[in-house]
């Protein structure tokens, strides 16, 4: 990749969606309840995360979001998908601009 690629700037590769995502649903969600995202979204998934599938949204402000889920089925752990542990941490960090 070369130094001008996008994704070199935010901290990773991205690609096209391998877990599944409802980007219509998505949407609708994000234009109802996130005041801070213009909906619609493009929708690319990084290329790490595998556990819990992380996703490289642009909204249709250019505005780049970064969003995290649980993976789909059954999940095998109590403890390993926790992303709302992580919302918790990255907002309190947030709180303080650290």
């Amino acid at each position: 990749m070369s130094s001008s690629d996008p994704s070199q700037k935010i901290g990773g590769e991205y690609g096209e969606v391998r877990a599944n995502i409802d980007v219509e649903r998505l949407n609708r969600y994000l234009d109802q309840h996130v005041e801070a995202v213009a909906a619609p979204v493009e929708v690319k998934q990084f290329k790490f995360g595998q556990s819990n599938p992380t996703y490289f949204l642009t909204d249709s402000k250019s505005k780049k979001w970064v969003l995290r889920k649980k993976p789909a089925g059954q999940l095998i752990s109590n403890t390993a998908h926790q992303i709302e542990r992580e919302y918790t941490i990255l907002h309190a960090l947030h709180k303080h601009n650290t």
